[in-house]
């Protein structure tokens, strides 16, 4: 949809608008959906390859990472990288951070040999349905984030944590 004045301003507008009510309704549908599925969507797929091959969910101090990685060549590329930093925060299963919350806490990445990474995040949030902060305690919860851009992207993770040293 355009009009005759700012035809691109009113698609960007329609744009967000479509991906902030999308990300309204995560905790209804995409977010939480956990349930030991792991899974990347989102309209950024159309600039970025979101396959993997496997998530890892790791424990490194108070940072629980999860990584969405694909085998290139015998090179580990991480699709997406979800990097929560758990210091000051209550969390347990049940628990959603958004807002300023998941700005502060929260970091997306991309770490690949070509591609780039994303885009800067607008909005967000995560939601953890099974949250066991130990080695070897399951995490399950999903996630869903709103670019500068206006694009999308929402991922489930499903994971026994391995804990790493912090070298």
């Amino acid at each position: 949809m355009t009009s005759a004045v700012g035809g691109t301003r009113v698609r960007s507008t329609l744009a967000t608008l479509a991906a902030l009510a999308l990300l309204g309704g995560a905790g209804r549908g995409t977010v939480g959906c956990g349930g030991g599925s792991n899974e990347l969507s989102g309209s950024i797929g159309e600039s970025f390859n979101l396959g993997f091959d496997r998530v890892s969910v790791r424990k490194q101090a108070e940072a629980l990472i999860v990584e969405y990685q694909k085998d290139v060549s015998g090179v580990v590329h991480k699709v997406c990288k979800l990097v929560v930093d758990t210091h000051a925060l209550a969390l347990g299963s049940g628990t959603r951070l958004s807002g300023d919350v998941f700005a502060s806490h929260v970091q997306l990445s991309r770490i690949t040999a070509s591609g780039g990474d994303f885009p800067a995040v607008k909005s967000g949030q995560i939601q953890f349905d099974a949250y066991d902060f130990k080695a070897k305690g399951q995490v399950d919860g999903g996630f869903s984030v709103v670019f500068d851009n206006g694009r999308t992207l929402q991922g489930n993770f499903s994971g026994q944590i391995e804990e790493v040293a912090t070298n």
